[in-house]
């Protein structure tokens, strides 16, 4: 996104900023980062719920906050819980994972500048503008309207497709 856009149009944290001039680390293990923000919908959860007793997925990161993670308890030893990261931590977890699923706010941008391939998609009225505008570059694994793709399942299969290594290049759009 950025090195299309240009990072002095972005409003990134600084450390996120200087990632765009580092080479990404491309990983193929399984390893899955969910981040939904405050997550109205429960969406992080639902994904989380589909993926887990997924083979393909070894290991699922939710970066969230104290208010999704009073909403839990126990789900997987699949699963690790982050909150309150800072910038390099948010990094630092992003590079140790294959894919992310997030919807298209700053967190996508952020984790652009990492080079993480992406799933992405929106759930709220603010987040489909960008979104669009984002599809029609290319540069992530589209969702669409995130709450809709859980419920039919077809977020869950694109994240399957692409941690089995299917080739997908010719399918972003």
């Amino acid at each position: 996104v950025l090195k299309k856009t240009g990072t002095s149009n972005a409003l990134l944290r600084k450390a996120f900023s200087e990632e765009t001039r580092k080479a990404p680390v491309l990983n193929q293990n399984g390893e899955v980062l969910v981040c939904f923000g405050g997550d109205p919908l429960c969406l992080g959860e639902k994904l989380i719920s589909s993926l887990v007793d997924r083979p393909c997925v070894n290991k699922i990161h939710w970066l969230g906050s104290d208010l999704i993670f009073d909403r839990i308890s126990d789900i997987s030893e699949k699963v690790k819980l982050h909150k309150n990261l800072s910038e390099e931590q948010i990094i630092k977890l992003a590079k140790q994972c294959q894919l992310a699923c997030v919807p298209c706010s700053t967190i996508f941008q952020e984790l652009c500048c990492v080079g993480i391939s992406i799933v992405c998609g929106y759930f709220i009225d603010n987040q489909s503008l960008p979104y669009n505008r984002y599809k029609q570059e290319e540069i992530f694994y589209p969702a669409d309207e995130l709450a809709q793709g859980l419920e039919d399942g077809s977020v869950v299969k694109l994240i399957n497709r692409i941690l089995e290594n299917f080739n997908l290049e010719e399918e972003m759009i």
